[in-house]
C-alpha cells in the first residue's frame, strides 16, 4: 500500500524568478554577516545558525514605492523604527522580533539592501505613540500628521478603522549593513 505523499518533504519547485532572488539574499547575507563581523567566531568554533542562515526578510512598507522611499530613509539614518498593528502580525503568525534579532530590509522590488538589527520592542496603544517614536519612524516629531500618513495602511493592514486602543508594535533598529 503506497502512503500518501508528504508535501513537506515535496515542495513545489521554484520557479526561476524565485531562485534568483533566493540566491540574490544569499549573496546579500554573505556579505553582510561578513562586513558586520557576524562569523568571526566560526573558525575557533564551527560555524553556527546565526552565520549560515539567513534572517527574516520584510519591507518596509507594502507599497513598493514607499518602500523605496522608508528604505532610502533608513539608509541615510533618518528612519529608526517601524511599527505595526500587533492584531495583524498575530494573525501572520509572525515570530514578535526580541531585541538583538537580525532582519534584512529589501526594496520595493523585494532586492535585499540592509541588514538590520533591532534594538528595542514595545507594544503601544495607537492613542501612546509619541513624538519620540514619529521622530524616529517618519522622520518628523508631529504625531497628528504621522497619524493621517498612517491610517490608510492601519486600515488596510486590520481591515477596519483603528482606534487610539489599537495595540502597536513599535521596534526601533540600526543599520549593520550597509
Amino acid at each position: 500500500m503506497s502512503q500518501p505523499e508528504d508535501d513537506a518533504q515535496h515542495p513545489e519547485p521554484l520557479t526561476p524568478e524565485e531562485e534568483e532572488r533566493a540566491a540574490e539574499l544569499q549573496r546579500f547575507w554573505e556579505v553582510a554577516r561578513s562586513r558586520a563581523g557576524l562569523g568571526r567566531l566560526s573558525a575557533v568554533v564551527g560555524t553556527g545558525v546565526l552565520a549560515t542562515v539567513p534572517p527574516p526578510v520584510g519591507r518596509l512598507a507594502a507599497e513598493p514605492a514607499l518602500a523605496d522611499e522608508r528604505l532610502a530613509r533608513v539608509l541615510d539614518g533618518t528612519v529608526t523604527a517601524v511599527s505595526a498593528p500587533l492584531e495583524e502580525l498575530e494573525r501572520a503568525g509572525a515570530d514578535l522580533p526580541q531585541a538583538d534579532d537580525l532582519w534584512i530590509a529589501t526594496d520595493g522590488a523585494g532586492r535585499p539592501r540592509a541588514l538590520l538589527r533591532t534594538t528595542g520592542v514595545e507594544v503601544v496603544r495607537l492613542a501612546d505613540v509619541d513624538a519620540d517614536h514619529v521622530r524616529a519612524e517618519a522622520g518628523h516629531d508631529d504625531v497628528a500628521a504621522w497619524r493621517r500618513e498612517t491610517d490608510g495602511a492601519l486600515r488596510t493592514a486590520l481591515g477596519t478603522e483603528p482606534d487610539d486602543t489599537t495595540p502597536l508594535l513599535v521596534e526601533r533598529f540600526v543599520v549593520v549593513f550597509p
